[in-house]
């Protein structure tokens, strides 16, 4: 069984979701492999995650409703899909969309395993979506985005969503909208962000574009440069959202996690 666990665990590092397993025979399910996502998603080593129910990554927020449905399942061996609020080792929390699948033997649950995906920038952009805020948003840019992140209204209960700044693109990755906090770091108007290349704004090595992400999915967080009209860079962590619509052309909404402006 360690060969089988060591081979899975050659194969999970190269998911870009996080993964973990699970004894199902230990009292409190104790992970026995974690992979190398999982550690980067959370923050915690190997030595900090082994022999630990996963129960450790919730906190002040977590759902107790939704702790219930995942122990339901694990007791009886099923499947479980849930959207759950999870902590950082940093403290940071974010929006789990965490899968449980049961590896069976002979009939008993041997194993669980565990993929876990940080949905908290989707999440985000939809509550942004729904901040009256925003009522200067295009009726065509709304409509298409509302449709397209079909997904729980769970986001309300974030909190500080002035930290977050959002633009929707094109398929150039001209920015066809703009929010005002993003626009007061660049020093523009939201107007004046209208037109403008994204690159005009943001800059990174590691952030994909739009073209190049799949359908309905999202880049996840990655580090990123903001540029102000007077040449100024701002640390962000940015995440990009392709969602095709009716006319079979495609807008991006692009998510950036703002430097504190106290």
């Amino acid at each position: 069984m360690d060969r089988l666990l060591d081979s899975v665990g050659l194969i999970t590092n190269e998911i870009s979701n996080g993964v973990v397993i699970a004894d199902a025979q230990e009292e409190g399910f104790p992970i026995v492999m974690a992979n190398h996502r999982f550690r980067t998603l959370t923050g915690y080593g190997d030595e900090e995650v082994l022999g630990r129910s996963c129960a450790f990554l919730q906190g002040n927020v977590t759902q107790k409703t939704t702790v219930q449905k995942i122990s339901n399942a694990l007791r009886k061996g099923e499947r479980c899909h849930v959207v759950i609020h999870n902590y950082k080792k940093s403290g940071e929390m974010f929006l789990n969309e965490l899968k449980l699948i049961p590896f069976k033997e002979n009939g008993t649950t041997r194993f669980y395993i565990g993929i876990l995906h940080d949905v908290t920038a989707i999440f985000v952009a939809k509550a942004l979506y729904q901040r009256k805020s925003l009522t200067s948003m295009p009726a065509s840019v709304y409509s298409l985005v509302e449709k397209s992140l079909e997904i729980p209204k769970i986001a309300g209960s974030l909190n500080l969503l002035s930290d977050f700044g959002l633009a929707v693109v094109d398929e150039q990755d001209v920015i066809v909208f703009g929010t005002e906090p993003l626009a007061e770091l660049t020093g523009m108007s939201c107007d004046e962000l209208v037109g403008q290349p994204l690159s005009a704004i943001l800059e990174s090595t590691t952030l994909p574009t739009l073209t190049s992400v799949p359908q309905g999915l999202s880049t996840g967080w990655r580090p990123a440069s903001l540029v102000s009209r007077e040449s100024s860079r701002h640390p962000v962590m940015a995440s990009t959202t392709r969602a095709p619509n009716a006319a079979n052309s495609t807008l991006g909404v692009v998510l950036m996690r703002l430097p504190s402006r106290n």
